[in-house]
């Protein structure tokens, strides 16, 4: 069995789910243009598939050209040996809650690096609490590889880049009009009575339904307010690791009157969801659906996030946007693309920063070049607001 300094290659865990099968193509597809025995190959081994269902993980990786391995996230030798065999993992089996822990656990036994696609304010905590035996071990954790957060990260990078002292930061996305089954999983797991917000550095939670604010998603200077209210998200952990400097973090989500009216229904509902028999019904409800739910008549998964950042003295703003085509495309192209500057890093320098890490705080000058030729993400130029606005753009 290779040590953990001379693996390479990657595992993709949850590979038949919807994400996953993206994720699954396109690493197939970045290796066959990759010649693998050629001196300093990136990748020596091909991309491995692994999930819990051998009966569709075979045929799927078949049609790929590559090999596949299933097993259980509570089979923790079987775990440990496929593991073993690559230097990477990138987790895309939802609802996060369920394997995030779980498989971050077992990479850091194992001295594997671990990726995911999470999307869950919950599952970045727990992955949070591996950083010391991660680090130890220099195990890189980085949770948030697709458009949840990755998007985000990088814009709030950006924005430190023109605003070193940013202290407050607001994160805003727009609504989805397709979600996946995986997805719909996610916000099941996700519901809650309160939602989290960072003040002074610490979290602290608020009702749901009770923060609202209003965020500009269009690509210009003053365009349209549109509301949103307070959620959940996972930049209320990212952000903090991205910049240190940030001590108020709140993260919002777009809310008509239909959906601040949903907001507020499933806050009263998460009392129910805490019964393990309610959830039960409903996972076996969403189990039952398509791949993808529509959500509005446009049919895409189109979804911008916006991101302000805040000097400490509340004079100056600066905003940044980051408009994906297809989320879930973009979800597929930022995973495999960390998980290749990954590679690039460890074959170069023999090791990767340990810990737990975000996207932008690793990775921040290679997916700003990466992203110059991605076709289906926008990066929009910043934009500057108040007293010292002149000094901020770029």
């Amino acid at each position: 069995m290779p040590t953990p300094a001379t693996r390479t290659g990657l595992v993709i865990y949850g590979a038949t789910g919807y994400t996953g099968r993206q994720i699954a193509e396109l690493a197939a597809q970045r290796w066959a243009q990759q010649p693998a025995r050629r001196p300093g190959a990136l990748w020596t081994q091909p991309p491995l598939l692994a999930g819990r269902d051998i009966e569709k993980l075979r045929p799927f990786a078949e049609s790929l050209g590559l090999p596949c391995e299933a097993v259980a996230l509570d089979d923790r030798a079987r775990l440990d040996a496929v593991l073993s065999q690559r230097a990477f993992v990138i987790n895309a089996a939802g609802p996060f809650s369920a394997t995030a822990e779980a498989l971050a656990k077992a990479c850091v036994r194992t001295r594997t690096h671990y990726l995911d696609v999470s999307g869950e304010f919950g599952s970045f905590r727990r992955v949070d609490d591996l950083n010391v035996d991660a680090t130890q071990l220099g195990v890189l954790l980085m949770p948030g590889a697709g458009f949840v957060v990755a998007a985000s990260d990088f814009l709030l990078a950006e924005i430190l880049d023109a605003m070193p002292d940013v202290r407050t930061v607001r994160v805003a996305v727009s609504t989805p009009s397709r979600l996946s089954r995986g997805s719909l999983a996610t916000l099941l797991e996700t519901t809650r009575e309160g939602v989290a917000v960072r003040r002074a550095g610490g979290l602290t939670t608020v009702p749901v339904g009770q923060l609202e604010r209003a965020f500009v998603f269009a690509d210009e200077d003053f365009g349209p307010p549109v509301l949103c209210a307070a959620v959940q998200l996972p930049d209320l952990v990212s952000a903090h690791v991205t910049a240190r400097t940030v001590e108020n973090v709140e993260t919002y989500a777009e809310a008509d009157t239909l959906r601040r009216l949903w907001f507020q229904v499933t806050g009263v509902a998460a009392m129910g969801l805490q019964f393990d028999s309610v959830k039960r019904a409903l996972r076996s409800q969403i189990a039952r659906l398509p791949d993808t739910t529509t959500l509005s008549d446009q049919g895409s998964a189109r979804q911008i996030f916006v991101v302000e950042g805040e000097d400490p003295y509340g004079a100056l703003t600066v905003r940044a946007r980051f408009e994906a085509a297809d989320t879930y495309a973009f979800t597929a192209w930022s995973a495999v693309t960390l998980a290749e500057h990954a590679a690039e890093r460890l074959r170069r320098t023999a090791s990767l920063p340990a810990g737990f890490r975000t996207p932008a705080s690793v990775f921040h000058e290679e997916l700003r070049e990466a992203l110059r030729t991605c076709d289906c993400a926008m990066v929009s130029p910043l934009r500057a607001f108040g007293l010292g606005a002149r000094r901020a753009r770029r």
